[in-house]
């Protein structure tokens, strides 16, 4: 059976956020939110099964390609005003599970 991906854009604790979602037995793809690169954050979708954006933690520009990103894959997407790693993660799950 394959883990759950959940992808987190923003913040600055991404070893935290890597280690929790360890813990939570879920694969996490980490990005800072400071690239302007639009295949990367395709990529990232892409390779998801939701997405949690760390609104004071990522850049406009790259809300706006993981946002783009997310609606042409149809991957599931929240925007989280925490920065905290297991509510992030957990937040990126009830993405999931709402979209099913």
């Amino acid at each position: 059976m394959k883990k759950t991906t959940v992808a987190v854009i923003g913040g600055f604790h991404g070893k935290a956020i890597l280690n929790q979602g360890k813990k939570m037995g879920i694969d996490v793809i980490h990005h800072d939110g400071l690239s302007h690169r639009k295949k990367e954050m395709y990529n990232i979708a892409k390779n998801a099964d939701s997405v949690v954006v760390i609104l004071n933690a990522c850049g406009h520009t790259a809300q706006d390609f993981i946002k783009d990103a997310c609606k042409e894959l149809n991957t599931p997407i929240v925007f989280s005003k925490s920065s905290g790693a297991s509510s992030v993660i957990r937040q990126g799950m009830e993405c999931i599970q709402s979209a099913a």
